[in-house]
């Protein structure tokens, strides 16, 4: 994994530093996680600070927005930084497209079992080594040597 892939984990803050500018809303910059997984954002005042989140997003989104540095809103609460939501400057005009996956190699593992499936065809991998191939029609085509091994090799 990159660097720039990995959450930055970083000290708590000692409560003792000096509190921030507290009157209105600021913009933060989300900037790692303690080792307790709480969030810590960069204020406009340069310093690094524990934050509270007020908001309802998923532990994945909120680890992906640190990852990223993503800005966020903060507003103080007795002196101390509440995150209340993340700053955009754009929307997925269809978060509902799937983007295609164009790596050089990809790892996806279970426990148990694995199951690829689309409409009535499946791919299933079980962690006892068994493996189905289901659907109405099943081809297999090689353009070199083609190896069927077996113990027994039933066909039909």
């Amino acid at each position: 994994m990159s660097k720039a892939a990995r959450v930055r984990s970083l000290p708590a803050p000692g409560r003792s530093q000096s509190p921030p500018e507290t009157r209105g809303p600021a913009r933060g910059t989300l900037v790692g996680l303690t080792e307790r997984g709480e969030v810590q954002v960069r204020l406009p005042d340069g310093s690094v600070r524990t934050s509270l989140l007020a908001t309802a997003f998923s532990d994945r989104l909120l680890v992906q927005a640190i990852r990223h540095g993503a800005e966020v809103l903060v507003q103080f609460l007795e002196g101390e930084p509440v995150i209340v939501g993340l700053l955009r400057t754009r929307v997925e005009v269809d978060p509902e497209i799937e983007r295609p996956l164009r790596e050089a190699h990809v790892v996806v593992e279970a426990k148990q079992s694995l199951t690829l499936a689309c409409g009535e065809t499946a791919i299933e991998l079980h962690a006892d080594g068994r493996v189905s191939i289901r659907g109405k029609h099943v081809a297999s085509i090689s353009s070199g040597p083609h190896l069927v091994e077996g113990s027994p090799v039933r066909i039909n």
